[in-house]
């Protein structure tokens, strides 16, 4: 396991972790499912990018693909979550 050092995988890192703390704090501050929901997807996209800088690309392609399939099926849940409400109103 060997630290690739790719701009773009760095600097998307660093927004979904950012992305991670503002769900999480749009969480504590009003209680919030879906804040909650998006933080934990975006922080799965975390990993996986750090998953790619660590040198996970080619033999483990297929569970990087699995990791992002599931932040993605996550964030479509909170969506569909706030597109629900919306329309129960």
């Amino acid at each position: 396991m060997t630290f690739t050092w790719d701009t773009i995988y760095v600097i998307n890192a660093l927004i979904c972790a950012g992305l991670m703390c503002l769900g999480l704090w749009g969480y504590t501050r009003y209680g919030d499912k879906v804040p909650l929901c998006m933080g934990i997807a975006y922080g799965i996209f975390c990993f996986s990018h750090i998953l790619v800088l660590l040198g996970f690309r080619d033999p483990s392609q297929n569970f990087v693909v699995m990791v992002r399939f599931v932040a993605y099926v996550i964030v479509a849940g909170a969506m569909y979550t706030v597109i629900t409400k919306r329309i129960r109103r």
